[in-house]
C-alpha cells in the first residue's frame, strides 16, 4: 500500500511492503512553501479544526472505525506491538477533549489543579511566535501518540512538517488518512516524510526554514541538532525530548500485592520502551520483606507481558541478558541479591538488590525489567537519586504509593530531585490530559513559550486513584 501526503514528491521508502513519501533535499524549498501557504489560507478561515480534530479522535474508540480497523491491522506486523498493547495504551489518549486550558499564569507554589496539584518552576520568559513552520522529529517506541502530537500545530495553527521515526512510521499515515476524510484542506497543512536521521543535506534545508524543532530521541539526536540549528540567524525554538526514565516510590504500608500488580503494569506498558516506563523501584522495608514484593511484581509481570507482548530488540535482549548475568552473580557470591525472570527466554527481568544503596547505578535497558531497592525510608531513596551525578535530565515521571499525608511533601522533594510528574501506581501509561509532558503544555508551546518548568501530580487523593487504578487491571488469575 502507498500513503501519500497532499503535497506529493517524487520518492518513496518501502516499510515492510508499504510505501511512505521520502522527500529529497530538493523538494524541500517547494514543500514548505506550499506547505505555509495552504495553512495560511485554512487557518485564516477555519476556526473550528481543533473541535473537528477531537470529534475525530472519538471516532478511533469505536471499535468498528474503518481507520482503527485497518491500524490493528497493520501496525502489529510492522511495529512489533501487539494489537492489546496498542488498543489499551495507543488508543488511550484519543479519549481527550481538553476542556480546559492550561495555566496562563505561573504557579510558584504547588496548588491545586484539576484533580491533582500543579506548580511552576523558574523565572518566566514569555515568547510569543506564529511560527511560519513547526518541524518535528518522531519518535517510534510508542503508537498512537505520534498522532496526538499533530494537534500541537493544529491548535496554534501553523504548518507542521513531520519526519516519522523509521522504527514505527506507519501509524502517523493511517491516523492522518482519517483527517483527511474528514477535512482535506486541514490535512493539507501536514506533511509527513521520511529521510535517514542526520542527514545534512536534507535537514540543513528543512531547519533553515523551521521557527521551531519539536525534537524527539536520544540524547545524542538531541544534541547535534541542537549543534547545527544554534548558529542560525532565525533563531527557532527547539523543544527537546530526550531518554528519559521512570521511576517508583513504595511506603511500607502499600507494600501489598495489588500495589505490585499497579507497578508491573507501569513496568509492562509499551515492554518498557517508553520514557515513564519503572525501571527503578524503592520500597520501604527489610530485604525479606521486599523480596516478597518483588516475588509479587514478577507474578503480576509474567502476567502482563502475556497479555500485552513483548519486544525486544536483538542489541536490548543482549543488555538484558549481560544485566541478568551480572545480578546472577552477585547472587551466587551471597550478596542481598534475588534475581527473577521467566524460566524460558528472557523477556521480562527482576532484580531485588539488597545491597546499600550508595554504590547503586539507575538502571535504564528499554525493555521490560526493574530494580526493586529496599529502604528504611523513602526520603532516603530520593536523596540517593538526587545525588547520582548527571542524573537530573533523565527523570521525568515517578510512580509513588504512599499515605495522603506524605503526598504533597515527598513530591516536593521529588520535584527538587528533579521529577516532573508524581503519578499514582498504575497510572504511567495513562496520563490525564491537563498534566504537562517534559516541563510543558504542548498545546500551546508551538506558539508560546514561558521559560518555565512545569510539574504536577496526578491526583488529590492517592487511595481513590488507586483504586481506579485497579478497577483497569487484567485479573491474574
Amino acid at each position: 500500500m502507498r500513503f501519500e501526503n497532499p503535497i506529493k514528491v517524487a520518492q518513496f521508502e518501502d516499510i515492510e511492503g508499504h510505501e511512505i513519501p521520502r522527500v529529497n533535499e530538493d523538494e524541500i524549498a517547494s514543500v514548505c512553501d506550499a506547505l505555509g501557504a495552504r495553512a495560511v489560507e485554512y487557518f485564516a478561515k477555519e476556526k473550528n479544526a481543533f473541535s473537528k480534530v477531537i470529534a475525530l479522535n472519538k471516532r478511533w474508540l469505536d471499535p468498528e472505525f474503518p481507520f482503527r480497523k485497518q491500524a490493528l491491522d497493520v501496525i502489529p506486523k510492522v511495529s512489533g506491538f501487539s494489537r492489546e498493547m496498542i488498543e489499551t495504551f495507543g488508543f488511550y489518549p484519543f479519549n481527550w477533549t481538553f476542556p480546559s486550558p492550561p495555566p496562563s499564569k505561573p504557579m510558584p507554589r504547588l496548588a491545586p489543579f484539576e484533580d491533582g496539584y500543579m506548580k511552576s518552576i523558574g523565572t518566566e520568559h514569555v515568547q510569543i511566535r506564529q511560527p511560519r513552520l513547526l518541524t518535528r522529529v518522531m519518535f517510534g517506541n510508542v503508537v498512537g501518540y505520534d498522532a496526538i502530537t499533530m494537534l500541537h500545530g493544529i491548535a496554534s495553527g501553523v504548518p507542521q512538517l513531520i519526519k516519522v521515526a523509521s522504527g514505527q512510521p506507519i501509524f502517523p499515515f493511517i491516523y492522518a488518512n482519517s483527517l483527511e476524510a474528514v477535512d482535506p484542506a486541514l490535512r493539507a497543512t501536514i506533511f509527513l516524510t521520511y529521510w535517514k536521521g542526520g542527514d545534512a543535506r536534507i535537514e540543513d534545508r528543512v531547519f533553515a526554514r523551521s521557527d521551531v524543532l519539536d525534537v524527539w530521541g536520544a540524547n545524542e539526536t538531541i544534541a547535534d541538532v541542537k549543534r547545527r540549528v544554534v548558529p542560525m540567524k532565525h533563531d527557532p525554538v527547539i523543544l527537546e525530548n530526550p531518554h528519559r526514565v521512570g521511576m517508583a516510590f513504595v511506603s511500607k504500608a502499600y507494600r501489598t500485592q495489588q500495589v505490585a500488580a499497579l507497578l508491573a503494569l507501569d513496568i509492562a506498558c509499551w515492554s518498557g520502551m517508553a520514557c515513564f516506563c519503572v525501571k527503578n523501584v524503592f520500597v520501604e522495608g527489610t530485604v525479606d520483606q521486599v523480596r516478597g514484593f518483588g516475588k509479587d511484581l514478577a507474578k503480576a509481570l509474567d502476567k502482563y507481558t502475556r497479555v500485552y507482548g513483548t519486544l525486544i530488540q536483538p542489541q536490548t535482549g543482549t543488555e538484558m541478558l549481560k544485566f541478568k548475568e551480572g545480578y546472577e552473580k552477585l547472587e551466587y557470591d551471597g550478596k542481598e541479591v534475588t534475581t527473577i525472570s521467566p524460566a524460558r527466554g528472557l523477556r521480562w527481568l527482576v532484580a531485588v538488590d539488597g545491597r546499600p544503596l550508595n554504590g547503586l547505578k539507575v538502571t535504564t535497558p528499554l525493555a521490560p525489567m526493574c530494580v526493586i531497592q529496599p529502604v528504611d525510608t523513602l526520603v532516603d531513596a530520593i536523596s540517593n537519586v538526587a545525588g547520582q551525578p548527571g542524573i537530573k535530565p533523565f527523570l521525568e515521571e515517578a510512580a509513588v504509593a504512599i499515605p495522603q499525608e506524605d503526598l504533597l511533601p515527598l513530591s516536593e522533594r521529588l520535584f527538587d530531585a528533579g521529577f516532573m510528574n508524581i503519578k499514582t501506581a498504575g497510572s504511567v501509561a495513562f496520563p490525564k490530559q491537563w498534566e504537562p509532558h517534559g516541563g510543558a503544555f504542548y498545546l500551546t508551546t508551538a506558539s508560546r513559550f514561558d521559560g518555565l518548568r512545569w510539574v504536577c501530580i496526578d491526583t488529590n487523593d492517592i487511595d481513590a486513584e488507586l483504586q481506579r487504578n485497579r478497577a483497569r487491571l487484567p485479573p491474574l488469575d
